[in-house]
């Protein structure tokens, strides 16, 4: 599964690497700020930022634009644009122009716009080995009684509930299989999270805890399996 997660997301990557080059030197930004940025360590964080907001259903381009004028004279201009987008793209966009975020089973940013034929095809393989994969990992864990599935609650009877229920503990599962977490701990401990994609993934997750016990009929509030904190040491502000 880790083999397959990292497949998927170095595809991701690959697959929009020059539509975000492009989309920056678009953007307003000097010649010297674009090639800074692109050379510099950060890019990764950048791009990172860039497909999750877009997964979120955020116009990007436009918050690019708009954080353009803030890099004037400033000393790691990756950083700080990396930093302006998580602040604004980390979560799903939210208003009348509501959009459901794209992920593979309700975790992994799916890249939108143009991408090659190969690369697209590549990625639906992998999502689809992915999702069902994750699916029958979970199916597995309830049926066995693992120590981690009680905490989600009692699955709903009415059939479209239960599967948005089921669809909920699936990310958890994703997340667990992705970040190594084992035994009834049904998260890891928000407090060492300091990578940026971690934490977004931790939100995800929590989001998909609450939705399972909204679901089942019970009161989140009355397991303590998950810390409703959102992790933030070392990430500059609270996410």
């Amino acid at each position: 599964m880790t083999q397959l997660i990292a497949e998927y997301e170095t595809i991701a990557a690959h697959a929009q690497h020059d539509r975000w080059e492009v989309l920056l030197q678009s953007s307003g930004l000097s010649d010297t700020q674009v090639d800074r940025i692109l050379d510099s360590d950060d890019r990764v964080q950048v791009e990172a930022a860039l497909r999750r907001g877009e997964s979120n259903g955020h116009d990007v381009e436009d918050l690019v634009r708009r954080a353009a004028p803030r890099l004037d004279g400033h000393p790691h201009p990756a950083a700080a644009i990396a930093e302006v987008l998580n602040r604004f793209t980390g979560e799903p966009r939210r208003g009348s122009r509501a959009v459901a975020p794209k992920r593979v089973a309700g975790l992994i940013p799916i890249p939108k716009g143009q991408i090659s034929e190969d690369m697209r095809a590549a990625l639906t393989e992998r999502e689809q080995i992915i999702t069902r994969t994750v699916r029958s990992l979970t199916i597995d864990a309830l049926e066995a009684g693992e120590p981690w599935t009680p905490r989600l609650g009692t699955p709903p009877t009415q059939d479209q509930a239960r599967e948005a229920w089921l669809q909920a503990a699936t990310t958890i599962q994703l997340y667990r299989q992705k970040h190594g977490v084992t035994g009834s701990m049904l998260l890891d401990s928000p407090e060492p999270i300091t990578d940026r994609a971690h934490a977004h993934e931790y939100r995800a997750a929590q989001g998909a805890y609450q939705q399972a016990r909204r679901l089942s009929g019970n009161d989140q509030s009355s397991s303590g399996s998950v810390r409703h904190t959102a992790p933030e040491r070392g990430l500059g502000r609270r996410l």
